[in-house]
């Protein structure tokens, strides 16, 4: 083996796991990050839901916002589609968890 082949990274693992803190709800592809606390970072295709409030409250918890779609390095990047708390959808492409280039948003009355 040569010196130049030694250096060459191997890639990195992938797999599915679940993630859930207070606010939070994470499914899907996950990928190693020693600098995070648990050791892993969303990275490719995944589900996260968001929501609010506590066990304690007769009200329970309320889903804020669905997200369906890819993350790359614990971003919400790549193609995906976003449901707001109001049934607001926008199915397109995001760039850092921002809405960015082509999508198409629907809004709750089915208004384009």
């Amino acid at each position: 083996m040569t010196e130049e082949a030694a250096e060459i990274e191997e890639p990195a693992e992938i797999l599915k796991k679940c993630f859930r803190n207070q606010n939070e709800l994470y499914y899907g592809h996950v990928k190693r990050d020693e600098n995070k606390e648990n050791g892993w970072i969303r990275h490719g295709l995944g589900k996260l839901i968001s929501t609010k409030g506590d066990e304690q409250n007769p009200k329970g918890r309320v889903i804020l916002s669905h997200y369906e779609g890819w993350f790359e390095n614990d971003e919400i990047t790549g193609n995906g589609q976003y449901t707001f708390q109001d049934g607001s959808v926008f199915t397109g492409q995001f760039v850092k968890s921002i809405p960015n280039g082509s999508g198409k948003m629907i809004w709750p009355d089915g208004a384009l």
